[in-house]
C-alpha cells in the first residue's frame, strides 16, 4: 500500500531544457568574456543542453561543467567557481515546471497520499531554487540533503523522510531521474523506486527501477493500480 510519494527535485519536477532556454540570455551576459562567439544562440543552447545530459550522471554539476568545456562552449575556460556562481545566480530564476507537475501533486493529495521531497544539494542553493517555484505548499515534507548527515543514495536519507512523513519505507514510493541517487538508492532503502528518464538508456549495471514513467502525470494512476493490488 503506497501511503506517500517522495520526489527528487532537479531533472524530475521541472523541465531542464526549458530552464536552459530561459537562462540563455543571463548566461551569455555574465560569461560573455569566456564564451565561444563563433556559436550562434541556437547552437550555443543546443550544446548547453547536450552537455547537461552528457554530464548529468554520476556527479552532476562538476561533470556538466567538464562536458561544456568539451562541447566548445567556451573560448576561454572560466574556473569552476566562476561558472557555478553564474549558475547559482541565474538557474533558480529560470526554473520551468513541467506542465503536469502541480496537477500531479494535487491529484496525489486528492487520493489521500502524502507528498514529500528529498533533494540532494546545499540548503541555501536548493532553497533558492524552491523559492522561485510555487512548489512548497504542495508538499507535506521537504528535506534537503545539506541538512542531513548523509544525502542520497545513503539509506538513512530515505529513512529520515519516511520517518518524518510517518510511513514505513515499504509504504513509500520514490520518483526520480538519477539511476544511482534516486532509483538504486531508494530501492536498496526499501522504497518502491520509480524512474522518470532524463537520459536514456538506463544503465545495465545498476539495480533496475520497479516502475518507469515518461511523465509525472502517470503517477496517480500508477499509485492507484499498486494500491488496488495490495
Amino acid at each position: 500500500m503506497i501511503k506517500a510519494v517522495i520526489f527528487d527535485f532537479d531533472h524530475t519536477l521541472y523541465n531542464r531544457d526549458a530552464s536552459y532556454t530561459k537562462m540563455l540570455a543571463p548566461f551569455k551576459e555574465e560569461l560573455f568574456d569566456y564564451l565561444n562567439h563563433d556559436l550562434d544562440d541556437g547552437e550555443l543552447l543546443r550544446r548547453m543542453k547536450q552537455a547537461d545530459k552528457d554530464g548529468a550522471y554520476p556527479l552532476g554539476w562538476p561533470d556538466v561543467y567538464r562536458e561544456k568545456i568539451k562541447q566548445g562552449i567556451f573560448k576561454t575556460v572560466p574556473t569552476y567557481e566562476v561558472y557555478m556562481k553564474c549558475i547559482r545566480t541565474h538557474q533558480p530564476r529560470s526554473i520551468t515546471l513541467w506542465d503536469d507537475t502541480l496537477d500531479t501533486l494535487t491529484a496525489l493529495h486528492n487520493k489521500g497520499v502524502l507528498v514529500g521531497m528529498l533533494t540532494n544539494g546545499g540548503v541555501q542553493s536548493q532553497t533558492d531554487k524552491l523559492n522561485n517555484t510555487p512548489l512548497a505548499p504542495y508538499f507535506d515534507k521537504i528535506i534537503i540533503s545539506g541538512s542531513l548527515p548523509e544525502g542520497k543514495p545513503h539509506a538513512s536519507a530515505y529513512h529520515t523522510i519516511c520517518r518524518e512523513l510517518g510511513v514505513l519505507p515499504s509504504e513509500a514510493m520514490y520518483v526520480g531521474d538519477h539511476p544511482i541517487n534516486d532509483v538504486e538508492g531508494s530501492k536498496k532503502a526499501g522504497l518502491v523506486a520509480v524512474w522518470i528518464p532524463y537520459v536514456h538508456p538506463y544503465p545495465a549495471d545498476r539495480l533496475p527501477p520497479d516502475h518507469t514513467i515518461e511523465k509525472l502525470g502517470e503517477l496517480p494512476d500508477l499509485v492507484a493500480r499498486i494500491n488496488s493490488e495490495a
